[in-house]
C-alpha cells in the first residue's frame, strides 16, 4: 500500500508540475518568492500559535509540526480570498495556486 501511495503521489505532483508555464513563472518570479518567502512562514507561524490553543498541545515541536503540516495544504482557508473579485486575477489564477473543488468557486 505504501508503494502504491508514493507512486500515485509522484504521478500527481509530476502532472501538476508539467502544467506550469515557465514563461508565466519567470514573469511572476517576484510574486512567487514573496508568497513562498513571506506568506508561507507567516502561515506556519500562525498555525503554530493556533495549535497551542488546542488542549493537550504543550510542546513547541508538536505545535510547529501542526503549523507546518497545515499551512501549505489547507486550501479551504484561502477559498474566500481566491473567489473575491477584489483579488487581482494575476494572484487568484496563478498556475502555482493550488486548486481543489472547494476553492475553485467562480474562477475555475
Amino acid at each position: 500500500m505504501k508503494v502504491l501511495t508514493e507512486a500515485t503521489l509522484a504521478l500527481v505532483l509530476f502532472s501538476d508540475a508539467s502544467r506550469v508555464g515557465l514563461h508565466q513563472l519567470r514573469a511572476d518570479l517576484g510574486l512567487c518568492l514573496r508568497l513562498l518567502g513571506i506568506g508561507l512562514p507567516l502561515a506556519i507561524g500562525l498555525g503554530t500559535l493556533l495549535a497551542f490553543i488546542v488542549p493537550g498541545v504543550n510542546d513547541i515541536w508538536l505545535a510547529l509540526l501542526v503549523g507546518a503540516a497545515l499551512a501549505p495544504t489547507d486550501a479551504a482557508l484561502g477559498a474566500g480570498v481566491m473567489v473575491n473579485r477584489a483579488v487581482p486575477a494575476r494572484i487568484g489564477e496563478h498556475p502555482l495556486m493550488p486548486r481543489t473543488g472547494s476553492v475553485c468557486g467562480s474562477r475555475c
